[in-house]
């Protein structure tokens, strides 16, 4: 017999996704049964989670979902009874799966009170969902408008998508993409090329068509780049953020500088600006390249708004701190030379303020007498 067996990377990686608080979603076109089982070996589902396959059953016309365990593939799983304060309110709903229908004064949606009560689970206990392809499409395409609510509880337990077709991949990426989540796709055939366009960050994990319509390819047949993309380009982001604000921090304090020196009577040459430019700007470029990532993949996400309150507050705190030490340094330097001016050790103009003296005027010296009579 043959055996397909997962990577010896692939369970590392994903847990340690898992670490950092990122959700890992399998999404394949092989069976059902078959993608719940390596999901619950590669680490993606528990093993103390019980988990509910959804695939679409038509009864005389009729679409709904049914859910069964993998244990007991062939046994169709009913609703447990539930306590009911009043009889049912179905009222007289049509055939047309239409939203709005009106019954004693409330509004029913004939697709999401079959999914309602078919649900076989209890809230209060360890699930993990999973769907076929024609399950998902039938979620996605029965006025989905009408149960969003209940597409998104779905979306939020579901660790598996089996037999999913190319478009069914692609919808299920916007379907999250309208949770407001981010999502990053990993694929290797050409079956994956519309959900890895469509992804916020696509990998390609071989060079076939694949690689053409995903922004990423990995050298590596295997998952193991996610984790050095994310530490990358978390890095990345965060390293071009502290680059913005020393930029804007050195401006910050050549303002104060030259507005101090204004206040002295004095300014900067040109050649000086040059060479504080040299000096403190040029090496930041060369540095910058030698910023590596952090070791593990941390679950606090870094700032990706430039003009949010942390960044705004660490400049402007920045800048109120160093100008209060240039302004502090000027006081301190001026109240010395009032001291040595009263002292009569300096002169004023040598604090900017005119050229007089201060301390005795030289007497002129006396002039000697003589018996010699004064010839003219």
């Amino acid at each position: 017999m043959m055996k397909n067996s997962i990577k010896k990377e692939t369970k590392p990686i994903i847990s340690q996704l898992a670490d950092a608080d990122i959700r890992s979603i399998m999404v394949t076109g092989d069976n059902g049964f078959t993608a719940i089982a390596v999901a619950k070996e590669c680490g993606i589902i528990r093993p103390e989670s019980k988990v509910y396959l959804g695939d679409l059953k038509v009864t005389n016309g009729i679409k709904s979902i049914t859910w069964t365990l993998p244990a007991h593939s062939n046994v169709e799983l009913k609703p447990p009874p539930k306590a009911k304060t009043e009889p049912p309110l179905y009222g007289s709903i049509s055939n047309d799966l239409g939203c709005g229908r009106e019954s004693r004064g409330r509004k029913y949606d004939m697709a999401l009170l079959i999914l309602c009560e078919n649900e076989p689970w209890d809230e209060r206990e360890d699930y993990t969902l999973a769907f076929t392809g024609k399950a998902w499409d039938y979620l996605i395409t029965e006025d989905p408008k009408c149960y969003s609510d209940q597409l998104r509880k779905y979306l939020r337990k579901t660790a598996v998508f089996a037999r999913m077709s190319p478009e069914s991949k692609a919808s299920l990426v916007e379907a999250l993409q309208s949770t407001g989540l981010s999502v990053g796709m990993c694929g290797d055939g050409a079956n994956d090329c519309v959900a890895l366009k469509t992804a916020d960050v696509g990998i390609s994990l071989s060079d076939t068509e694949a690689s053409v319509a995903a922004p990423f390819t990995s050298k590596v047949p295997d998952i193991s780049c996610v984790i050095m993309l994310l530490k990358e380009g978390r890095a990345a982001l965060t390293t071009t953020f502290q680059c913005f604000k020393y930029v804007a921090l050195y401006s910050m304090i050549q303002f104060v500088s030259v507005t101090l020196m204004y206040s002295l009577d004095r300014n900067m040459a040109d050649l000086q600006f040059i060479m504080m430019d040299l000096i403190m700007l040029v090496p930041l470029p060369f540095t910058m390249n030698y910023t590596e990532a952090a070791n593990k993949l941390s679950k606090q996400l870094p700032n990706s708004n430039l003009l949010s309150f942390p960044v705004l507050c660490s400049i402007v705190g920045q800048a109120l701190i160093q100008a209060s030490v240039q302004a502090s340094f000027r006081l301190t330097l001026g109240f010395t030379f009032l001291l040595c001016q009263v002292n009569g050790l300096v002169r004023a103009s040598s604090f900017g303020r005119g050229r007089q003296h201060t301390g005795k005027q030289k007497q002129p010296m006396p002039r000697k007498h003589s018996n010699e009579p004064i010839t003219t």
